[in-house]
């Protein structure tokens, strides 16, 4: 019994046998590449071994920081919900620079997310100078989004 390969009808048997050659070729050539010798490289080793170095502690304002930042990105993603889910169900954007953009959500996410992104890097920046204010100001940040956020809920929860 002969074994044939089935010929796709747009190709031509010219093409199909340059193709069969083609991974013929590749098949066995991958296969001697496999084979060769292959000798280990040796590598110098220092003559003394120090231990490496640990990252110095976490401090509790920095562990502030990094839980402010991430509740910064996330009141942003609640706004852009509650604000977007406002919008559904009938109310309005009241922040005139925003109010075009509500019209497109996926801009209006990005935008959301541009703010979050920069707060959290002028936050960073602040915080090199001087943590205590850096937190205090994410702090204030994020209380204002809180008010808003919750704002926003109420009112699309009205308008149902």
């Amino acid at each position: 019994m002969a074994f044939a390969l089935p010929i796709p009808r747009r190709m031509s048997k010219h093409t199909f046998g340059v193709a069969a050659v083609a991974a013929f070729i590749l098949i066995f050539s991958a296969a001697e590449a496999r084979a060769q010798d292959v000798r280990p490289v040796e590598l110098e080793r220092p003559a003394t071994l120090e231990p490496p170095r640990l990252p110095a502690p976490f401090r509790a304002s920095s562990l502030v920081l990094g839980s402010l930042y991430v509740s910064t990105a996330v009141l942003q993603g609640l706004d852009a919900h509650s604000t977007l889910s406002g919008i559904r169900n009938g109310a309005t954007e009241a922040n005139p620079m925003m109010a075009g953009l509500v019209e497109h959500p996926a801009a209006f996410i990005g935008v959301k997310a541009g703010i979050s992104y920069g707060s959290i890097m002028a936050a960073r920046s602040i915080a090199k100078k001087n943590k205590p204010l850096a937190i205090v100001t994410l702090a204030a940040i994020n209380a204002m989004y809180v008010v808003v956020v919750h704002h926003n809920y109420q009112v699309a929860r009205q308008l149902r």
